[in-house]
């Protein structure tokens, strides 16, 4: 294996240790990364570009998701005839079997 840090180890007599070559590596990427720029993209700027991403992400908004999870559900709990109140003649379905019923 080349050595990592020539002179380190004429000055030490000895390669670094891990965490000295990480230290040693960070100081390395620090020293010749280029200098931050002050003349980028304004606050409200950078609060549209997040925002766009986000809607990107979520394509559809919240109603796509929930349609999703209503669609996830439906096929993930088909009720059996003896548990569900869809096909109960004594109770009438719950808010929550309706939602998923529409969902289908």
């Amino acid at each position: 294996m080349p050595s990592s840090s020539p002179r380190f180890e004429a000055k030490f007599g000895h390669s670094p240790n891990p965490l000295q070559l990480s230290r040693l590596q960070k100081r390395a990427t620090l020293a010749t990364r280029p200098a931050k720029s002050h003349e980028g993209e304004t606050l409200p700027q950078r609060l549209e570009r997040w925002e766009g991403q986000l809607r990107a992400e979520i394509d559809g908004g919240l109603g796509k998701i929930a349609a999703d999870v209503l669609a996830w559900l439906a096929r993930s709990r088909r009720p059996s005839r003896s548990t569900s109140p869809r096909f109960s003649r004594r109770r009438s379905p719950t808010f929550r079997h309706q939602v998923v019923m529409a969902g289908e």
